[in-house]
């Protein structure tokens, strides 16, 4: 953004100095670059309106219960053990797309008992993100078991089993206890398993039923397109932490990319009607429509570029294997590693694009509002914007610069 005979006069603030912007607001405009360049270059390769067009086709029937759910509208951790006991026994004789994983095996009493305790608190805690009746019909579905041999400490499968795996735990209790960057507050463990409890309450929008496709939060995944590219897993994870963050009044453990992209939107929405959360809030809506909603997203150009967005940092962050299979053969051609990180690249570069055109018009009507009123602050919340965008592009490395070079100059 570019000040332009600017006129102005300088006012004296204690011992700081303000340039107060006149009302001639049409002397302050964006780079006329910014807004020639536009769009996603690869957003023909996401096959959105292919994937909109299954989901649409498509009847979610989300089960409603209200077995763990006592008269003051809460979880009853006592109905949730017992509910997830007959669960577990009857899930072991499931078949098909349902059936149980092999490594699963049986937790404790004890251990299934505490993960109700916890589940119960943090979820009558934080009711006010969604129905509480909708989670606790996810909750009636709900298995938990031990998975021995995860990588990870703990998830919840598609199927909705929260699994966990005690030795990971342990060996991770051990790493940050020698490395000294444990937490203070509270066990690892805690941690991971609120995370994932964040997680059940995306669940929430999900039928359970794996033929139709898979449901969490606003985010869809198919068998039936070439590319799911309404399946925006990123979103989900950054949510998922951001929220435990919030809730454990903590620091984020994992996904700091996917964190940084999230706040970069929210950031984007400073000037905006939105609440600062608003984004991370949507993953708690059962579809599209009702994130839309949350998002004050309205027109038809608006919901494409947040979708062409939210896929576009999919890829920046997952392999999504059928996005460049399809790509690849739309191309007639296989990628070379570089040739893929170069996209890669590129479609980050599209990304950035779309955020600060709307942070530096967003601005802009709030100078014009006189909402902002002097130049100090106006270059202030452009060197933070620039400042963002940076951790992104990175552009400061020779190869992210060739990628970057055309948004920065």
């Amino acid at each position: 953004m570019i000040l332009k005979n600017r006129k102005s006069k300088k006012l004296a603030e204690g011992n700081v100095t303000v340039t107060e912007i006149t009302s001639d607001f049409g002397n302050i405009k964006i780079k006329e670059k910014l807004n020639e360049k536009g769009g996603y270059a690869f957003s023909e390769y996401y096959c959105i309106d292919h994937a909109l067009k299954v989901m649409n086709s498509v009847e979610v029937r989300r089960k409603t219960s209200t077995d763990v759910l006592y008269s003051a509208n809460n979880i009853d951790a006592d109905k949730l053990y017992s509910t997830i006991l007959k669960n577990n026994e009857l899930s072991k004789n499931e078949k098909g797309k349902n059936k149980l994983n092999t490594f699963y095996s049986d937790a404790t009493n004890e251990e299934i008992r505490k993960i109700c305790n916890l589940l119960t608190k943090t979820i009558n805690d934080t009711k006010d993100d969604r129905d509480i009746t909708e989670t606790a019909s996810v909750l009636s579905r709900l298995k938990i078991f031990r998975h021995n041999t995860t990588s990870v400490l703990a998830g919840v499968s598609q199927n909705l089993v929260f699994y966990f795996n005690p030795n990971m735990i342990s060996i991770n209790k051990s790493i940050l206890s020698i490395s000294g960057r444990n937490n203070e507050e509270y066990d690892e463990k805690v941690l991971t398993f609120v995370h994932e409890i964040e997680h059940i309450k995306q669940w929430a929008s999900s039928d359970d039923n794996n033929d139709n496709g898979m449901e969490a939060g606003f985010c869809r995944k198919y068998d039936s397109v070439p590319v799911n590219s309404l399946w925006d897993q990123w979103i989900l994870e950054a949510a998922a932490e951001i929220k435990m963050t919030d809730y454990l009044n903590t620091s984020a453990m994992v996904y700091a990319k996917k964190i940084n992209y999230a706040n970069s939107y929210m950031i984007s929405e400073t000037f905006g009607d939105n609440e600062y959360e608003a984004l991370i809030n949507s993953t708690f809506e059962n579809d599209l429509d009702g994130a839309f909603k949350v998002l004050n997203i309205s027109s038809d150009e608006e919901k494409a570029d947040f979708l062409n967005m939210m896929y576009s940092i999919q890829i920046s962050q997952y392999d999504c294997n059928d996005f460049w299979d399809y790509y690849q053969k739309q191309m007639g051609k296989t990628l070379a590693d570089d040739e893929r990180t170069g996209l890669r690249m590129d479609i980050r570069t599209d990304i950035i694009y779309d955020l600060t055109k709307k942070y530096y018009n967003d601005l802009l009507t709030g100078i014009k509002h006189r909402n902002i009123r002097d130049a100090e602050t106006v270059f202030y919340l452009m060197k933070v914007w620039e400042l963002d965008c940076c951790t992104h592009m990175v552009y400061t490395n020779t190869d992210a610069y060739e990628h970057a070079r055309e948004y920065i100059l």
